[in-house]
């Protein structure tokens, strides 16, 4: 064999040696980006403000989030101060409530996903859920929930949501993960019912005493975000705006 022949094949062999790791490399590299993290294109609520008529009445939320982009912590700084902070199941649904200021609240779930019972602080609570109308009763008072774990009625009382055509506007948490968060906060902090939606609240109507209805006064962006409500309760008005995360 002449000595360019040795010379030609000598070149292949490391031709076909270099392509084999590109190869390599590239496959790997593309199983890299299958497995990559989504970046994630919803909108994090991350502060929530409430300017009332009697300043003692003002009060802030702050809202961290964990990996997954469900509620992490909640820092309440107002009237009473308090700091909450979540647990989930691996279904995504709000398992504890640990609380800086008061009782905390634990949760259970039946095998289908329902709400089955919670403690506050030692004392347990029933939930009963009735098939047939949909209903929890809970401490004696019963409520329809949404798909998405928000509120549809309380003993009668409809909670109203705002609504262009088919599409609900959105709601403070429309894209957090997780469900159930408005029922749950509710229980270990009344105000709760106002922000910790999915949907655009505007309102509860329904009850004979019309001191427990009010009337939510919503102001959007451009996509359809709730970005400020205004109502008033028991002689006190109530000027509330959201701010969100930028999207990273």
């Amino acid at each position: 064999m002449y000595f360019w022949q040795v010379i030609l094949l000598e070149m292949k062999r490391i031709f076909l040696y270099s392509m084999s790791i590109l190869l390599f490399a590239f496959g790997c590299g593309c199983g890299n980006d299958d497995n990559a993290k989504a970046p994630f294109e919803g909108r994090l609520l991350k502060r929530m403000t409430i300017e009332a008529n009697y300043p003692e009445n003002n009060q802030t939320a702050d809202f961290t989030y964990d990996s997954k982009h469900r509620i992490a912590t909640i820092t309440l700084v107002g009237e009473i101060d308090d700091f909450f902070t979540y647990a989930y199941n691996n279904r995504n649904q709000v398992t504890s409530i640990s609380k800086a200021n008061g009782e905390d609240f634990a949760f259970e779930y039946d095998n289908e996903g329902r709400l089955s019972g919670y403690t506050e602080g030692n004392v347990d609570h029933a939930v009963v859920y009735n098939s047939g109308n949909q209903t929890y009763t809970i401490n004696g008072s019963a409520f329809v929930l949404k798909e998405n774990g928000d509120i549809l009625t309380e003993n009668g009382m409809t909670y109203n949501y705002s609504s262009v055509g088919s599409a609900t506007l959105k709601g403070p948490l429309r894209d957090v993960v997780g469900s159930s968060y408005q029922l749950t906060t509710y229980l270990a902090q009344y105000d709760a019912i106002v922000y910790m939606v999915k949907d655009s609240f505007t309102g509860r109507s329904g009850n004979p005493d019309a001191l427990f209805n009010f009337t939510l006064t919503n102001g959007y962006d451009y996509q359809d975000y709730t970005m400020q409500t205004n109502y008033g309760s028991f002689g006190l008005t109530f000027h509330c705006t959201f701010e969100y995360f930028q999207n990273e």
